[in-house]
């Protein structure tokens, strides 16, 4: 009797929520110069850590209750900045655009239907990373970000662009 219940109330809040869900989809990477107007940090380095910043049942309980609130007139829930996904520190070896720092902390999803970049530790990249309200800079599949091999033509424009 009690999952008949749980089935019933979790029925309308799958359908009530079901127009929020969506996939990652980007429209195509944008010009090196479209991105250095869109991206506030621009940086080449190793990544040296990931770690997980918090639990997708906390940032589901968190949108569930946002969404609760908004039915009774509540402010909801606050997507701006990720407070799920993996945090990614960077050794930099070359800032091309934003505050030249040793190491650098961004943020990304999990990959997948987040837009999360897929980092590997060790693996070096060229970042493009946007400024966010709540946190570090947010990093996603939809930028220009890619290993240094794959960016290559991107680095020899940075550069001439930024000497």
């Amino acid at each position: 009797m009690k999952r008949i219940w749980f089935l019933v109330l979790l029925l309308p809040l799958s359908l009530a929520f079901a127009s929020d869900a969506s996939a990652c989809s980007c429209g195509g990477k944008p010009s090196i110069a479209a991105s250095k107007r869109s991206y506030h940090r621009i940086f080449a380095g190793e990544v040296v850590n990931i770690e997980r910043k918090t639990s997708t049942i906390i940032v589901l309980g968190k949108f569930v209750l946002g969404k609760v609130s908004e039915l009774f007139g509540g402010q909801g829930y606050d997507s701006t900045g990720r407070d799920y996904g993996l945090q990614v520190t960077f050794r930099t070896s070359r800032t091309f655009q934003g505050p030249a720092l040793p190491e650098v902390v961004v943020n990304t999803g999990f990959g997948g239907g987040d837009c999360g970049y897929r980092f590997e530790v060790g693996g070096s990249y060229l970042v493009y990373a946007r400024e966010v309200k709540n946190g570090s800079p947010d990093v996603g599949i939809c930028s220009r970000t890619g290993t240094l091999e794959e960016r290559h033509d991107d680095i020899v424009e940075l550069r001439l662009a930024y000497n």
